[in-house]
């Protein structure tokens, strides 16, 4: 019998004809520990975010526009796959009388909120036990590991624990409950390995007025954290013992995240959703996570400048083989400690799937005349990065190069804006699409997302995206990554990271973190406007003073070859 019909076999024991199954756990980790990892499990999709329903004769997968192909590819030919909008859900509720079991750790509170509000035709039921852990019977989905906690030095944070408590601090709130990885890593200068990609370790929080907190993980870290933990003031406990401590809160003013797990007003029906407090101080940069991004880019600009000589000289490569390479380079940095995550290398028709991954299956040799879609990025001691460039592997077509060098100009359009104070995402987003649009083109993703301080590549609550109402500020990080995606056929990305700086009195700008050249021969320069043109001699000249002098010989000559063309 296979996962899902024993999935629908536990049905009518819980009193449903239905389940729903989320990619994230209960953390909601973008990227999930392997024993976490439900929705693989159940439906072989590798994405992060998926939401499968599961009805008694029915298969129905949502997902946003970066995973529509990869899901046609990775899911059996009968699940029905659905771009995820609240308009396409609603349908689907009300096209049927389902009555849907759903575990409450999973899934946001404001996501379930927005759920009971979606139907009138079909309603949701909570089951504390999660239904594919009960079809895996634990031995195939692996057990939980024992992940190490480390210290993160304050020459990299900046900010001790006692100067972010005040952030902790609101007249009339006894007590914060902070359920986010990245929040609680940030706010207690500590990282851990317990989600792959990310340097998390997994718990909740509960922060009181008085300055103390508890911090409730899932097994007993080293000594060293203990005291660390002690002296400030934090206790340590098991998540085992959590619900019966909330409990004990009933009384408390008690503040949690609308993004934090449904279960949570379960237990606190009472509780003030507001956003996490340390989310936005989190998304502001100090001095010294600054200088950390900036180092940070410097050693992963080398490595990938060092790579892509390797590249134009190498022949019969897979997309597996050059991620391995780039790795390698990678590994030869200061500070580096992991991929930021699983390195994006699409040759051809596998770079129009936004966020392909290379499998064995689906491993292409990179050989003929097509483009290689290379979206990577590094765990840095100090600093995260994230960048995309495209390869032309032998000649590029006249199409090529004309989709390129609009993709080109949105990016330059947006890098080079000057935006007043209190300008949202959503503001900025249309300035990388508009020449795009003004051919009948779009982009299936957003244009840019918030980059945490060694910490998720995916930082909220700043995004440049269609929906994003969140005001830029001074410090942020974000990338800018216009794109085209020709299906069947290639894709187009770029992408770089920029920090959010003051301008002018009362304006904002973006300045380059980012320090990786671009493709000359996929560059149309007689399109260009004048100010385009200076744009990316000025960046480029930029590039080659910061790493230039740092690039071994041989590539240091290639290298500069390439910088001429922009000259």
């Amino acid at each position: 019998m296979d996962k899902i019909s024993k999935l629908r076999n536990l049905f009518k024991d819980y009193g449903i004809n239905s389940y729903i199954i989320p990619s994230n756990d209960e953390f909601q980790n973008e990227y999930v520990p392997q024993h976490k990892a439900r929705l693989k499990y159940l439906t072989g999709f590798t994405g992060s975010n998926g939401l499968a329903l599961i009805t008694d004769d029915k298969k129905i997968f949502f997902t946003d526009g970066r995973y529509l192909l990869q899901a046609k590819n990775e899911l059996d030919d009968d699940f029905e796959i659905i771009e995820y909008t609240q308009n396409n859900f609603k349908k689907i509720l009300n096209a049927y009388s389902l009555i849907i079991g759903f575990d409450p750790k999973l899934h946001m509170i404001n996501q379930v909120e927005k759920f009971f509000s979606f139907s009138t035709k079909s309603k949701f039921i909570a089951i504390e036990k999660n239904l594919v852990d009960d079809v895996s019977n634990a031995d195939i989905i692996s057990p939980k590991s024992t992940s190490k906690i480390f210290i993160y030095n304050i020459k990299y944070s900046g900010q001790d624990i006692e100067y972010k408590r005040k952030y902790l601090k609101q007249d009339n709130i006894d007590a914060f409950i902070i359920t986010a990885p990245d929040s609680i890593c940030w706010l207690l200068n500590l990282r851990g390995n317990a989600v792959e990609f990310t340097p998390f370790f997994l718990g909740f929080l509960i922060a009181y007025k008085d300055g103390n907190m508890e911090l409730f993980l899932e097994h007993i870290p080293e000594q060293e954290i203990i005291t660390y933990l002690e002296k400030h003031l934090i206790k340590l406990k098991l998540i085992s013992d959590l619900a019966a401590q909330l409990k004990k809160l009933t009384d408390l003013r008690i503040q949690i995240s609308p993004s934090s797990p449904y279960w949570f007003k379960q237990l606190l029906p009472n509780i003030t959703l507001a956003i996490d407090p340390c989310q936005l101080p989190k998304a502001i940069k100090n001095t010294e996570e600054i200088n950390g991004a900036i180092r940070a880019h410097l050693y992963d600009a080398i490595a990938l400048t060092e790579f892509l000589c390797w590249l134009e000289q190498s022949v019969n490569e897979t997309e597996i083989s050059v991620s391995e390479k780039l790795l390698e380079y990678r590994k030869q940095q200061p500070d580096f400690v992991s991929p930021s995550f699983a390195t994006i290398a699409g040759f051809a028709e596998n770079g129009a799937i936004i966020h392909y991954n290379p499998t064995l299956k689906t491993n292409k040799t990179i050989t003929g005349n097509n483009l290689l879609l290379l979206d990577s990025g590094g765990q840095y001691y100090g600093g995260t990065t994230d960048v995309t460039r495209v390869i032309a592997i032998g000649e590029p077509t006249e199409e090529q190069i004309y989709n390129f060098t609009l993709v080109l100009k949105g990016h330059i359009a947006l890098s080079s804006a000057k935006f007043p104070i209190g300008t949202s995402g959503a503001q900025l987003d249309a300035l990388a699409r508009l020449p795009l649009w003004q051919e009948g083109k779009d982009y299936a993703h957003g244009t840019g997302h918030g980059v945490g301080s060694f910490l998720s590549v995916h930082e909220g609550p700043q995004r440049v995206s269609k929906f994003s109402d969140e005001a830029l500020q001074e410090g942020m990080i974000v990338s800018i990554e216009p794109g085209y995606y020709k299906e069947n056929a290639y894709g187009i990305r770029i992408e770089n990271l920029v920090l959010v700086k003051e301008s002018s009195l009362g304006f904002l700008c973006f300045s380059p973190l980012t320090k990786v050249f671009l493709e000359p021969k996929l560059i149309d320069f007689d399109s260009l406007t004048l100010s385009e043109r200076h744009w990316l001699k000025d960046c480029h000249q930029d590039i080659a003073k910061t790493i230039g002098n740092s690039l071994t010989p041989s590539t240091k000559a290639w290298f500069d070859n390439k910088i001429k063309s922009f000259a």
